[in-house]
């Protein structure tokens, strides 16, 4: 893990870090996307070390370990990334059955920023993903949607909302049916390059349920190409998962 660790520690000392960068924006770890892309030429890792999820009901308790879901993003041009969310090792704990272990999804996904992306100030972008089905966690059905994404800067504080479009599968019906989601969060820098966030999130499902979450956490930039982060979501209602729990990392080379 030392070693792990020193590569990208050595990555984020020796990349020449070019005055024309804009600043390091993350599409984590609030769930509301950033309207930023990468620059071009520049790849960006955003990855989770570890994340625990939690859902107790009276029926049954399911706790879930995620290690290593890592979002892999190229600038492609000044306002297009492409962008590779993989899950490498997931285990799944219940209390009726057989823990289960093995990897997950992967979504392909592109944002496109309209307009903001070289200032501070608003800013709109598009994100259009696939998951594709893989590993033993899937449902092997292809699933798809479109992300709205827009921020602004209010005094200190920076403000963001999202929409979110999902064509999902339902198991029940077995057929592709509208879901989505929307988000609204607040952020605000401090010193020493310390950062918190809070944030709303509401989601809908396949089975026109709404599941309402609070979101919260903290960042901690260290230089101008790498940053740790914190956060955790709670759920609103009985229904959903009712804590997420979860750190990470970004680094731009």
């Amino acid at each position: 893990m030392r070693y792990f660790y020193g590569i990208f520690g050595v990555l984020a000392t020796q990349s020449v870090w070019a005055d024309a960068l804009r600043p390091l924006a993350t599409d984590r770890p609030d769930a509301t996307e950033s309207f930023q892309t990468v620059d071009k030429g520049y790849f960006q890792i955003e990855s989770s070390i570890a994340a625990y999820s939690m859902d107790k009901t009276k029926q049954n308790r399911v706790e879930t370990w995620s290690l290593a879901e890592t979002n892999l993003k190229y600038g492609v041009t000044d306002n297009v990334d492409v962008q590779l969310v993989f899950s490498p090792y997931l285990v799944e704990k219940t209390s009726k059955i057989k823990s289960l272990s093995g990897q997950g999804d992967i979504q392909l996904r592109s944002k496109i920023n309209l307009w903001g992306n070289d200032q501070t100030g608003d800013g709109l972008a598009l994100l259009p993903y696939l998951k594709v089905p893989n590993g033993r966690f899937s449902n092997d059905e292809y699933e798809g949607g479109l992300i709205v994404t827009y921020g602004t800067d209010y005094k200190d504080y920076s403000l963001g909302a999202q929409i979110q479009m999902d064509r999902a599968y339902d198991d029940d019906t077995r057929k592709h049916e509208w879901a989505g989601s929307h988000t609204f969060v607040i952020g605000r820098g401090f010193e020493n390059g310390l950062g918190a966030y809070i944030e709303y999130i509401g989601d809908y499902t396949v089975k026109h349920d709404y599941m309402p979450y609070a979101s919260f956490g903290g960042t901690w930039q260290t230089s101008k190409n790498f940053q740790w982060d914190v956060g955790s979501q709670l759920a609103l209602s009985d229904q959903g998962n009712d804590q997420l729990i979860f750190g990470g990392f970004t680094i731009r080379f």
